[in-house]
C-alpha cells in the first residue's frame, strides 16, 4: 500500500514539481534531486489538507445538525416526562447495589447447599436447582492453595529449631518421670526379684522408694530421652508434620473457619465492591437515561439494566485487584494500584492473627504429628527411643542387661508393652508444653512479617482465589439480575407519546399520509420542515 501511495503522489505531483524545478534553474538557483522530492511531497500534502478541509467542513455541519436535532427532542421529551426519566439512573444505582451485595453473599453463604438436590456435585457451588457458597463449596482446593502461600512464608524446620531441647525436658519431666518407671513397675513380674542392691524391694515398688544415687541416674537418663526426641524431631519435622492436612483438615471440619477468614481480610474490600455498586450504578443510569429518552425502546433499559448489573461487579473486582503494580501518574503525586494490594501491611497482620489460632496453635501442631497423615513415621521414632531408654533404664535398675535376667525373649515382650504403654500416655503430658510452644515458634509474628515482604503478584494470590473462583458466574449473575430489573423499569417508565402540533403522535403518520397541516391550512411536508431547519 505504501508503495502504491508514493507511485500515486510521483504520478500527480511530479510534473508541477518538475516545472517549479526548471523555474528554479531559471532563475540561476541550484536545483538538486531532493529538491524535486521535498517539492513533490509538499504538494501532495497541501492537496491532503485541502481534501480534509472539505470533508472536515461538511462532517462539522453534519455533526452540528445531528446534535442540534437530538437536543431539542431531547429538551421537549424531557420537559414532557422528566419524572419517570428522573428515576432512571437511582433505580439503575440500587441495581447495581443489590447485584453487588447478592454477589457478595453468593461467595460466602448457604455455608450448606440450599435448593432442590436433584444433582450437586462436591466442589461445584452451583447444582441443578440451588446453590452452596464459593468458599464452603471450594473450600478444600481454596485452603490447599493457601497452603501453598504458607509454605513461602515459612520454613517449618526453621521454625521448629527454636525449640529448646532442653527447655521441653524440664516441662515435660514431672509426667515422663513418673510415667516411664511406673509403668517398668507394673510389667516386670515381681517373682523374678530382679532387684539391684534391694533398690525395687518388688517390681511393684515406688520410684521415690529407690536410692538417690539410682534416681539421678534415671531421671538423666529419662531427661536424655526427652532431648533425644525433640533434637531428631526437629532434623525431620518436614516428614512427621503434614501442613496441607493439618490446614485443609481444619478448614473442612468447619468450614465457617475459611469464610470468616476471608470477610476479617477483605471486610475492606467487600465493603468496597457492595457500596461501588450504587455509585458505578448511577453513572452508568445517567447514560441509560440519555438514551431512553432519545430512543424509548423497551430492550434500551433491559439491555442497560444487564449492563449496569454487570459492569459494577467487572469493575469492582477491577479496581481491587488491579493493577497489581503500582503506578505512578502526576510525577508520583497520584499512586494507582489495586485496592487489595495497597493495605498489604494491614491485611498481613489480620491474616496471621486470624490463622493462627484455628489452624496452628501447638495443641493442633501435636495433634497432626501424632495422627495425622505422617503419624506411623513419629510412631517409630517414638519406639526407638522409648525401647533405648527402657533398656538403659532397666540396666540401672537390674545392674546389668535384663535379657540376661529374663530371657530375650520376654524381655523383648515386656519392652514392646512399656513402649506401647508410652505411646498410649504421652498425649496426656503434652499440654505442659503448649504455652510454651506457641510462643517460642512465634508463627504468628513469622507469618505477618513474611507477608509484606511478599511481591505484589504474589501477595494478590491471598484473596484473590475467592474471587477468581466461578468470578463469571457472580458477573453472569449480577447481569441477569440487572436485566430483569431493566424491563420492569423500562415497562413502569414508559413515556407517554409526542404530539405534534397539531395533536397527532410524533411517530405516527397524519389522515394525509405523513404530511402534517401548519396554522394557516397549508400543507408542509416533513421533509420539508426539515430543511428548514437544515443549516445551508
Amino acid at each position: 500500500r505504501r508503495m502504491w501511495s508514493i507511485l500515486l503522489i510521483r504520478l500527480c505531483f511530479a510534473p508541477a514539481a518538475a516545472l517549479a524545478s526548471a523555474g528554479l534553474r531559471r532563475a540561476g538557483l541550484p536545483s538538486p534531486a531532493w529538491v524535486r522530492g521535498v517539492l513533490t511531497l509538499a504538494l501532495a500534502l497541501v492537496a491532503r489538507a485541502a481534501a480534509q478541509s472539505a470533508a472536515g467542513v461538511a462532517l462539522r455541519a453534519q455533526c452540528t445538525e445531528t446534535v442540534s436535532l437530538a437536543r431539542a427532542k431531547f429538551a421537549r421529551k424531557w420537559r414532557k416526562n422528566w419524572r419517570s426519566y428522573i428515576t432512571i439512573p437511582f433505580v439503575a444505582a440500587a441495581t447495581g447495589w443489590l447485584t453487588n451485595r447478592i454477589a457478595v453473599w453468593m461467595i460466602f453463604y448457604p455455608i450448606q447447599f440450599k435448593g432442590l438436590p436433584l444433582w450437586h456435585a462436591d466442589g461445584v457451588p452451583l447444582g441443578l436447582l440451588g446453590w452452596t457458597g464459593i468458599v464452603p463449596a471450594k473450600t478444600a482446593a481454596m485452603a490447599s492453595r493457601m497452603v501453598d502461600t504458607l509454605q513461602k512464608l515459612i520454613d517449618v524446620r526453621t521454625v521448629f529449631g527454636r525449640l529448646s531441647p532442653s527447655h521441653l525436658a524440664d516441662l515435660l519431666l514431672p509426667g515422663v518421670a513418673a510415667m516411664v518407671p511406673g509403668v517398668i513397675g507394673a510389667v516386670v513380674p515381681a517373682s523374678k526379684g530382679w532387684v539391684r542392691r534391694g533398690a525395687l524391694g518388688t517390681a511393684h515398688a515406688s520410684f521415690d522408694g529407690l536410692p538417690a544415687d539410682v534416681r539421678a541416674e534415671v531421671r538423666a537418663r529419662t531427661r536424655g530421652y526427652i532431648t533425644g526426641i525433640v533434637r531428631e524431631m526437629q532434623k525431620s519435622i518436614d516428614s512427621l508434620l503434614d501442613l496441607r492436612g493439618l490446614v485443609v483438615g481444619e478448614m473442612l471440619r468447619d468450614r465457617t473457619l475459611l469464610v470468616d477468614l476471608f470477610q476479617r481480610v477483605g471486610r475492606d474490600e467487600l465493603r468496597f465492591l457492595v457500596d461501588s455498586g450504587f455509585s458505578f450504578g448511577f453513572m452508568l443510569g445517567l447514560m441509560q437515561m440519555v438514551i431512553w429518552v432519545l430512543y424509548d425502546a423497551r430492550w434500551t433499559l433491559a439491555v442497560g439494566g444487564a449492563a449496569v448489573g454487570y459492569l459494577t461487579n467487572w469493575l469492582a473486582l477491577k479496581l481491587i485487584f488491579e493493577p497489581v503494580q503500582p503506578i505512578q501518574l502526576l510525577g508520583g503525586r497520584l499512586t494507582l494500584q489495586g485496592l487489595f494490594l495497597q493495605r498489604q501491611e494491614a491485611v498481613s497482620t489480620e491474616f496471621a492473627e486470624c490463622l493462627v489460632p484455628v489452624a496452628l496453635t501447638s495443641s493442633k501442631l501435636w495433634e497432626n504429628i501424632l495422627s495425622g497423615k505422617h503419624a506411623a513415621r513419629f510412631s517409630e521414632l517414638l519406639q526407638r527411643h522409648t525401647a533405648r531408654y527402657v533398656d538403659g533404664v532397666a540396666t540401672v535398675l537390674y545392674g546389668g542387661a535384663p535379657a540376661r535376667f529374663a530371657g530375650a525373649e520376654h524381655w523383648a515382650t515386656t519392652r514392646q508393652q512399656i513402649c506401647d504403654q508410652v505411646a498410649a500416655e504421652l498425649p496426656a503430658q503434652l499440654h505442659r508444653v503448649h504455652a510454651y510452644t506457641d510462643e517460642t515458634l512465634r508463627l504468628t509474628t513469622t507469618i505477618s512479617s513474611e507477608m509484606r515482604a511478599l511481591s505484589s503478584a504474589e501477595f494478590e494470590q491471598v484473596l484473590h482465589p475467592i474471587f477468581q473462583e466461578d468470578e463469571l458466574t457472580l458477573i453472569v449473575v449480577g447481569g441477569v439480575l440487572g436485566l430483569i430489573v431493566g424491563y420492569l423499569q423500562a415497562v413502569f417508565t414508559q413515556p407517554e407519546p409526542e404530539q405534534d402540533e397539531t395533536g397527532a403522535a410524533e411517530a405516527g403518520p397524519s389522515p394525509s399520509g405523513g404530511n402534517g397541516s401548519d396554522g394557516d391550512g397549508s400543507v408542509t411536508s416533513r421533509d420539508d420542515a426539515d430543511m428548514t431547519r437544515r443549516p445551508a
